[in-house]
């Protein structure tokens, strides 16, 4: 898998470039290496760098999406299989054209199932969970939310 990421470019004078570095690691590394092995004027660099998957079980980013995805269903009064497909589907929409979570086909009706996402994809479908629950005046409450209330 390989990410395509923009570098932020500040020209001083005709003969001095400043690049703003990514802040995640994997490509500020990649591109330090790049850039210490010096390349010519015009050179473009292409490279690919793994992002880390997204967590699984408590706690983790795929039982919080799964969570919402509950929560959204039971204030919309659906109970079904199908029906949390729909709502899954939706947030995906969602994401798709808020951040760019990959369709798998042009009209947008199947997108890139959650099991292959990495943590930044996942975070995408969390927040556009967020999105679509704000859209349908939905209040979610968070896992940590609900266990301070619980003990009280």
């Amino acid at each position: 898998m390989s990410y395509k990421i923009m570098l932020k470019i500040k020209k001083l004078d005709p003969d001095t470039v400043t690049f703003y570095l990514p802040k995640e690691k994997p490509f500020r590394d990649k591109l330090v290496t790049l850039l210490k092995k010096g390349f010519e004027r015009g050179m473009i660099c292409d490279f690919a760098v793994n992002k880390p998957r997204r967590s699984t079980g408590e706690g983790s980013q795929n039982h919080h999406l799964n969570g919402h995805i509950v929560q959204i269903m039971r204030e919309l009064g659906m109970t079904t299989k199908q029906e949390y497909d729909q709502v899954k589907t939706e947030i995906k929409r969602i994401a798709h054209f808020a951040f760019g979570y990959p369709a798998l086909d042009e009209k947008c009706h199947f997108f890139k199932s959650e099991a292959d996402c990495n943590t930044e994809e996942c975070a995408w479908l969390i927040e556009a969970a967020h999105l679509l629950a704000a859209d349908l005046h939905i209040v979610l409450i968070e896992t940590f939310q609900e266990e301070c209330t619980s003990h009280e």
